[in-house]
């Protein structure tokens, strides 16, 4: 049967509508599960959200927040996903006094002087965050909302490229709907900012692929128009390296340094590219030439700590950037804990354990105490070190470090049920390197649960089958279960 020129054209249309519809459920599919609820207000969220209208998507998004289920609590941010400022404003205060170091109130009455238009006191609240963490990242995302409001874009696009080279999601989804609403706001000022657009729908491509386009297309006018074009390389950078083109990706970090050798972004991201290839001298010339660039930039510091320390062994040189950072700054906790750290590896435990002492009064973060408690450890002051992986605990339920830690002085004064417990915290929190599963299985047999101990053995010895300590364990093990057996 043949198709007339009219029924061509109809297939044409719907196999074009076809095509489209598909490609729009593949993009669908991949967007994050946040975009989507169960609610009438969710749903319509997303509609405005498909449609590209992010402000209502936004609003939508905040009523179905609202009307979500939760747990009775009085806390500010309790108040605050409920949509009640006044009240969340009173009881953040009021948190503050009971805390005055918290980080979470402060957030909430930065969230809540921006909804009612107040952009300066929302910077002095994420100031006071920024002061006691540094790389705070809804604190940064909220200042690049804030100063994007008045107009700030250089201080707004710094702020975002802060928060943006961090490798974690922001802690409030109200937070990321501040910013799904900027993307909207920007888009309709008369001489649209075009890096920092560029930048914010790069972050909403970590939930969105779909913004990837927008993204791309934004940098190449950056880049076009002179603004901030180093930047704008950068984005495209980002962008080829998630997609695999990473030749592609470090000649384009190459451009960004041609233009701005300064750009810390641009050479941490060469450096990472280059030492994946195994170009050891590349990536120290270029994490070195960022360090030079802006000492004083804790990303940047830990870095090339890093690279001197755990991949070249170079203590002098790493204690020689610390005993400088802290001279300069002695309210930097950070460099306190990588001068503790060095300390620590050179065995000079004492100096270690003063370092992450003045760690903990400057910064109140919970490595430090991990610190004290590794150098305690060494110095055999074990009542100490439980003390100080405790207070680490306290501070921060979710690593597994100080569980390890205190596993390790319940073992070292024969508490082995404590210590098993300790260890099997840790274990479910991700301490799942060989040698840490290895002591897990040595406290099972310990407390005499040998069955135990051969399973987790099992585990252990199929990921690395010549662990010299896992084998001779095993041996142990069999003996004892094979006496058990012949009784």
């Amino acid at each position: 049967m043949k198709i007339g020129l009219p029924g061509l054209r109809t297939l044409g249309v719907v196999t074009v509508v076809v095509a489209l519809l598909l490609a729009g459920l593949d993009t669908v599919g991949r967007m994050d599960a946040r975009f989507f609820g169960d609610s009438l207000p969710g749903t319509r969220a997303l509609f405005h959200y498909l449609i590209g209208d992010y402000r209502n998507a936004a609003h939508w998004y905040r009523v179905a927040f609202a009307r979500s289920p939760v747990r009775a609590t009085t806390s500010s941010w309790a108040a605050l996903r409920a949509g009640d400022h006044e009240k969340a404003a009173t009881l953040a205060r009021r948190e503050l006094e009971q805390e005055p170091r918290a980080i979470q109130p402060r957030l909430t009455l930065a969230e809540v002087a921006l909804a009612r238009r107040q952009h300066a006191e929302a910077l002095e609240y994420t100031a006071q965050v920024l002061a006691l963490q540094p790389e705070e990242y809804d604190a940064l995302l909220l200042t690049t909302v804030a100063r994007a409001h008045r107009n700030e874009w250089n201080e707004a696009l710094d702020a975002l490229k802060r928060a943006l080279r961090q490798n974690r999601a922001e802690r409030r989804y109200t937070v990321f709907l501040s910013v799904l609403e900027l993307a909207s706001d920007l888009r309709n000022v008369a001489s649209p900012p075009l890096c920092l657009i560029a930048h914010v729908h790069r972050y909403l491509r970590l939930y969105d692929p779909g913004h990837a386009g927008p993204a791309v297309r934004y940098a190449r006018h950056a880049i076009e128009s002179g603004d901030r074009a180093d930047d704008g390389w950068v984005t495209l950078a980002v962008l080829d390296d998630t997609q695999g083109r990473r030749r592609r990706a470090i000649e384009r970090f190459d451009r960004a340094i041609a233009l701005n050798p300064r750009n810390t972004a641009a050479l941490l991201g060469a450096a990472r590219l280059r030492a994946d290839r195994g170009e050891m001298a590349a990536e120290y010339q270029l994490v070195q030439a960022a360090f030079r660039a802006t000492p004083d930039d804790p990303v940047v510091a830990d870095r090339f700590f890093e690279l001197l320390v755990w991949k070249l062994g170079d203590y002098r040189q790493a204690l020689a950037n610390e005993e400088a950072a802290v001279a300069a700054r002695p309210g930097d906790a950070k460099a306190w804990w990588r001068r503790g750290i060095i300390q620590l590896s050179l065995a000079d435990y004492e100096a270690s354990l003063a370092s992450f002492e003045r760690a903990a009064v400057a910064g109140h973060v919970p490595e430090a105490y991990d610190g004290q408690g590794d150098a305690l450890l060494r110095l055999r002051r074990y009542e100490q070190a439980a003390a100080a992986f405790q207070r680490s605990i306290e501070i921060d339920k979710s690593r597994p470090g100080p569980f390890v830690g205190l596993a390790v002085v319940h073992a070292r004064t024969r508490h082995y049920p404590q210590a098993l417990a300790a260890y099997e915290r840790a274990h479910r929190l991700g301490a799942i390197q060989v040698d840490q599963v290895v002591d897990l299985c040595s406290l099972y047999y310990e407390t005499g649960n040998v069955s135990q101990a051969s399973l987790c053995l099992r585990e252990a010895l199929t990921r690395e089958p010549d662990n010299v300590r896992g084998r001779a364990l095993l041996g142990h093990v069999n003996k004892t279960a094979n006496r058990r057996a012949a009784l």
